[in-house]
Formats: C-alpha cells, sequence, structure tokens
C-alpha cells in the first residue's frame, strides 16, 4: 500500500522560503558574475576620455574634433569617390635600397641591400621645413634622409655602430626645448618565424647624431612601441613586461 505524505501548513512555509533563499544567492552570484565582466557606461566613457584627452591641455579637445570632422565630411563630398581612390595612392619614398654603391654612401661589401623590414617613420621637428626624416628597419638599422621630397630621396644609415640595429619604433621630445631627445626601442615582438632580438632602448640628446644605450632597459628585448608626451615622459611598450614609464629620461 502506497503512503502519502503531507506537510503541515509551517512546513510548507519554511520550504517555501528556503527555495526563494537559494534563489535569491543565484541570482545575486550571477549579478556579481556579470558585474565582474561589464564594466558600465561611467567606466567606459572615462576610458574614451583617458584614450582620447590632449595630455597637454588635460582635456578632450573636443572643439578640434568637431573642426576634423566637418572638415573630413567637406572633403569627402567635394572629393566624390575618384578622388578618396586616389587619395590612397601612394609613392615609393625608399630606403628600399642602397645598393647603387660608395658613390650612394654605401660602402658596405658587395653593395648590400641592408634597409630591412620598415615599421617606423618619424619626421624631424627640429627641422623647419619638415623635410627630414627617419626610419627604422626591424633588421636594418637608422635612417634619415633631409630632403623627403626629393626623387629619389637620399638616404644614410646612422646606426651601423651600434651593438643592436633592430628598431621597431622611434620617437622625439616634443617639448620645446628638449627637441634634441630621442629614443628608439629595439627587437621585433609580433612572433614571425624571422623576428630578430633586440636588447633594448637606445637614446640620442643631439638631435640623432650619436646614440647611447640605455642600461635600465636591459630586459626589455622585444620592443613593440615607444612614446614621449608633453611633461617629459617616456612609454615603452614591450613584449613579456608590457607598458613601462620612466620620468627621468630612462634612467629608469
Amino acid at each position: 500500500m502506497k503512503k502519502f505524505y503531507f506537510l503541515s501548513p509551517f512546513s510548507f512555509i519554511m520550504t517555501l522560503a528556503i527555495l526563494f533563499m537559494i534563489g535569491g544567492c543565484q541570482a545575486d552570484k550571477n549579478e556579481e558574475k556579470e558585474n565582474d565582466e561589464y564594466d558600465g557606461p561611467e567606466l567606459m566613457a572615462q576610458f574614451e576620455i583617458e584614450r582620447t584627452k590632449d595630455p597637454a591641455l588635460g582635456r578632450v579637445p573636443w572643439d578640434q574634433f568637431r573642426i576634423a570632422k566637418l572638415e573630413t565630411e567637406s572633403a569627402r563630398r567635394s572629393a566624390g569617390l575618384a578622388g578618396r581612390i586616389n587619395a590612397l595612392s601612394w609613392e615609393e619614398r625608399g630606403p628600399n635600397t642602397d645598393a647603387t654603391g660608395p658613390s650612394n654612401g654605401n660602402t658596405r661589401a658587395n653593395a648590400g641591400v641592408t634597409a630591412g623590414r620598415v615599421r617606423s617613420a618619424m619626421v624631424d621637428s627640429l627641422d623647419p621645413a619638415k623635410k627630414t626624416v627617419w626610419v627604422g628597419g626591424v633588421d636594418g638599422g637608422l635612417w634619415k634622409t633631409t630632403d623627403i621630397t626629393a626623387t629619389p630621396a637620399l638616404w644614410t644609415p646612422v646606426t651601423d655602430y651600434l651593438s643592436n640595429i633592430a628598431i621597431a619604433a622611434l620617437c622625439q621630445d616634443p617639448r620645446p626645448g628638449f627637441q634634441n631627445i630621442m629614443y628608439f626601442c629595439t627587437g621585433e615582438s609580433y612572433f614571425n618565424a624571422d623576428a630578430v632580438q633586440g636588447v633594448g632602448v637606445f637614446k640620442s640628446t643631439d638631435g640623432g647624431a650619436t646614440w647611447n644605450f640605455l642600461s635600465s632597459t636591459s630586459s626589455y628585448t622585444f620592443g613593440t612601441r615607444i612614446l614621449c608626451d608633453y611633461q617629459g615622459n617616456v612609454y615603452l611598450a614591450t613584449r613579456g613586461f608590457g607598458l613601462l614609464r620612466s620620468v627621468n629620461g630612462g634612467t629608469s
């Protein structure tokens, strides 16, 4: 004979209360997990502000953004589709080769081609005409031309004497009076099979004429990017060590 069990009203109410409590705890856990994965609109807005603000002003230059947007839209409307396509045309400026030989400044054996994979370029702010350009090859060193508008532009190697010429990125101090200070990081950080390892960061205090190794960076052998801001800080992005900052010109 089957037996049937009945809950008293008190037991039934207590059972429902326990079930509600368990469900509420689970909902709280789910909400906490969701909050861990989502920062919310306030933090998103703050991140966007930090990403777009001008370090010199300490704020986002919304007025300049608006002007740039209006000018871009105006240019697009006036140029039309053909104009936009033509705007994407590129002209070879080198240094794709220096195989001409000693007459072109190449004194290497067999007039070897050495520029390598160019991953960084910088217009020298010390040149009022903005014709002096520096480029770095990840296996070819630092190169310079004093007239990027010349055809062909004459490029000369600058760093053949250094312990490492795998240049990943370069930058120049933007502060007036300090633009003679330049940096470049070394090493190829993109995990390609032919990646070249660097030795750290080099610094110039005479406008790129001479370069010295910063011993404080000897562990950062795979550089990705290096930047200077208007407060004199230097930022180095690396593979393996993340993002680093120096407030004393690379001493530490």
